[in-house]
This record gives structure tokens, sequence and C-alpha cells, in this order.
């Protein structure tokens, strides 16, 4: 990189320090010494400075750090060195601390009626009553199920036993899936030490604990994008082996094999769950479907798009048709009212007043464009530090955000040396799902939001800190 994107990396850096430090300071409440608001903003003061130095530092400074960066990046693109003994430790170590962990949370959580974990229980009961989760696709097809703000899955699945104890060993259960997707299923992307690694990250991840002791559908929505992303980085795998060899692609092409198409069709199908899951996984469709058609192989774009698109929509079209039936929109939704708000109301209240897009068209007539843009910058300030927080481990509330910010160097660390196209498909969905969720802040913000997403991260900050662990054994190995 130039020298001068390292400044306008240090500016903009600057720039969202300095504004973090000023919402820090409009917060209510006494400042302590020690508290997590007087850490974040003695790490956000030294960060300022790191980053005004930065803007004066001469051009051969950034000579050097481009190549010690280089050299980095170098020796974390070699092949790894895997132990599966080691993996397998971890991840046997990863499921015991989860579920050691989960035993001591459950007793805290609580459930009140006016939450998300009473209302699920709820919707739950009155499914349990119309007939269950075998009842469930006809009363979709039929547009008779009733609920427009919970998904339908979760539900379902709760319907089974619908009561608070049932709910949260459901969600743990979905825990258990995950840290195990993420330990044995990352194998087929990354190495069985780093993926173990991740999952033991993940056990001890603060929010992914609150939300797999709770009655909510976070976890299973968290599982299923998981399952989704490996699946779709599987797919790439093989079609780059599909890809014909350029010395004898003259003499023999390699011809797709008809079980490469069973990876784009299971991720379009499993996607289509977490949709039924969770209205948060809808923006994920399109860079989904954009990143299978900007594949390689030009021989299978269409094939495996027509797949996914085909398997998702199967999944879907109950869910679809309920909406189009009793609601008359493919993708309805009452939460669609809130983002046109500017504080929490009923949604259901607002949908019966006006329309979608009478409720879009009065919000921007009644709001100013620097208005809106104030919004959006200031919720992709609060998101980030959401975000940052998420990733910590326990203890701790918003203190996390600093264990969150150094995983978060260590995923930067470890997405060195991996695929650009496999980094389009985690940053296209963080890309697509972060200006919403920044957007939402001021109807209602939190952990959950982001959990979803967070594997992945997890999974390259994990193979950051085994190959910085590397850097540092062998820094004396000469390089080239």
């Amino acid at each position: 990189m130039s020298a001068r994107r390292w400044r306008i990396i240090s500016a903009g850096l600057a720039f969202f320090c300095v504004f973090a430090v000023v919402e820090l300071w409009r917060l209510p409440g006494t400042w302590r010494l020690l508290s997590p608001r007087t850490a974040m903003t003695m790490v956000l003061t030294g960060l300022i400075g790191v980053a005004v130095r930065g803007l004066g530092v001469p051009d051969a400074a950034f000579i050097r750090l481009n190549a010690a960066l280089q050299t980095c990046r170098y020796r974390m693109s070699r092949t790894e060195k895997d132990d599966p003994r080691t993996g397998f430790r971890l991840t046997v170590l990863a499921v015991f601390v989860f579920l050691g962990l989960c035993l001591l949370i459950r007793p805290t959580q609580s459930v009140e009626v006016a939450s998300d974990q009473g209302a699920f229980c709820e919707s739950a009961a009155d499914l349990q009553q119309s007939g269950g989760i075998a009842a469930l696709p006809g009363l979709l097809w039929r547009g008779e199920f009733a609920e427009a703000n919970r998904h339908p899955l979760f539900i379902g699945l709760l319907s089974l036993s619908p009561d608070r104890g049932s709910g949260q060993t459901l969600a743990a259960f979905f825990g258990v899936l995950t840290i195990l997707t993420v330990a044995l299923g990352g194998r087929l992307i990354f190495t069985s030490v780093t993926s173990g690694l991740a999952a033991l990250l993940l056990s001890v991840n603060s929010a992914f604990l609150s939300c797999s002791n709770q009655a909510v559908c976070e976890s299973l929505l968290t599982w299923l994008l998981t399952v989704t992303w490996l699946l779709m980085l599987c797919w790439q795998r093989r079609e780059n082996h599909s890809l014909p060899d350029p010395q004898t692609a003259r003499e023999e092409n390699a011809a797709p094999r008809r079980r490469d198409f069973l990876l784009p069709l299971a991720a379009g199908c499993i996607l289509g769950l977490a949709w039924l899951t969770k209205g948060n996984a809808l923006p994920l469709l399109a860079p989904a479907l954009l990143w299978v058609l900007i594949g390689p192989d030009r021989r299978l774009r269409i094939p495996a798009a027509t797949l996914f698109l085909t398997g998702w929509l199967l999944v879907a079209s109950p869910l679809i048709a309920r909406n189009v039936n009793r609601f008359g929109s493919p993708f309805y939704n009452v939460n669609s009212w809130l983002l046109f708000e500017d504080t929490y109301s009923d949604p259901v209240k607002l949908a019966a007043e006006r329309t979608l897009p009478e409720a879009a068209r009065h919000y921007w007539q009644t709001h100013s464009l620097s208005g809106l843009i104030w919004r959006l910058v200031e919720g992709c300030m609060w998101e980030a530090g959401i975000a940052l927080r998420t990733l910590g481990p326990l203890p701790g509330d918003d203190v996390r955000v600093l264990p969150g910010l150094l995983l978060a160097a260590c995923a930067a660390a470890g997405a060195c040396g991996r695929g650009t196209r496999e980094l389009l498909l985690t940053g296209g969905w963080w890309l697509v799902s972060f200006p919403l969720l920044a957007w939402y802040v001021p109807i209602a913000a939190g952990d959950r939001f982001v959990l979803p997403l967070i594997p992945p991260v997890l999974l390259y900050a994990a193979r950051g800190l085994v190959q910085i662990v590397r850097l540092i054994r062998h820094q004396d190995e000469p390089v080239g």
C-alpha cells in the first residue's frame, strides 16, 4: 500500500476513535477509575495518538512497514502444519467448557411474558394447540399461521414442548451443534487445530452462551448460517478443482461432475431454513447468490446459481406463500415498519395504521438528508462497538470490547493468505448486514443481532492466533 493510503486509514481511524470517545462522554452515569468506560476511553485515546502519529510519518517508514507486512503475509500464506490430535482435544474441551458454562449460566437467565422468550413460548403453545410442527407446513401454505414478527422454524420446534426449560435446552442443543460444526466442518477449510481453537473461542463467547441459554432462535440461526458458509466454501474448492488444466485444456477439459452441484443446492436449502428461523437471514441471499455467479469456472456459474436459488425457494416457499396469502407481500414482517421510526413502537399497530411504502414516504418527508446520514453514521459507530463486544469472551459486559478488539486484529491477520473470493463471501455478508443493523440501532441493538455472523470471524481469528504463534516460534527462519 502507498503512503497515501496509510494516511487515509490513519485519518479514518482517528475520526472513528474521536467519535467513539465523544459518545462515551455523552453516556449518563459517573466515571470510575476501574470501569469498562474508563478502560475503553483510555484505549481509544491511545489509538487516536497512534492515528495522529501515522499522519505525520515520512514515506520511508511506510515503505519499511509494507516490507514487514509482506514478509508476515508470505509466512502466513505457507502451508500450515496440522496436528489432528491437538484439534480433537480442543474440540472435546470446547464442548465440555460450553456445557459446564451452560449449567452455571442457565439459572441466572430469567423469562418475562413481554420478552422474546415469553413470546416464543406463547407462540409455540398456540401452534401446539393447532396441531404442532406436523401441521405447520399446511398452516403456512393456507395462510393460517398468524405470527408476523417471529419466523416459524424455531416456534415449530419449540411447539413439541412449549415451555421455558425446553426452549433453553433446545437453544443449548443448537449451541453444541454450532461448536461441533465449527470444529469438525471447519477442518474442510482450515486445519484441525485452527477449527478446534475457534470452537473453544466460541464456547466461551459471552453472547453465544447467553443466547444458547434462552428460549430464542439465535443459536439455531447461528448454526444454520455457519453450515451455509462452510458449504459454500466447500463448493468453491470443488469449483476450483473442476477448472481445466491450462496446459491440457485444448485436449481434455475437466467435465463438471453431478455431485459438484449438490453443494450449492444444499447451501440454498440451509439458507432458506435460516430465513424460516429469522428475517435477518433474508439480506444474505443476494450477496450469496452474487458470490456463486462470480465463480472461476464459467461453465458452472449459471447451473450452480440456479440450483442455489431453487434450493432456497423450495425451503422458503411455505413462508412466502403464507405472506402472500395473508399479507399480500412475499417477504412481509411487521418489524420492517420499525425501519422508519426513530424509537421503538408497537410494529403491529404501525402496520395497521399505514402501508410500508406510506411509512417510508412519511419518514423521508419528515427527516432531512443530514439527519438520515447522521443516523446511519452514528449507528455504524455504535454497531462497530457492539460487533467488537460480541466477539469478546466471558466475563464482563462492555469491557469485552477490549478482547474483542484483539480477536478482530487476529482475524485480520488470519485472513492474510486466504483466497480473495473466500473473503468476498464473509465480507459480503458483513457489508450487507452492518448498515442495516446500524440503521436499526435507535430501535434495538444488541449482541444477538451480530452473533450469527461471528463463527466465521472466530475461525479467522483462530487461524491468526495459530499463525502468530508460528511466526514467534520461527522468527529466525529464512524467508524465500
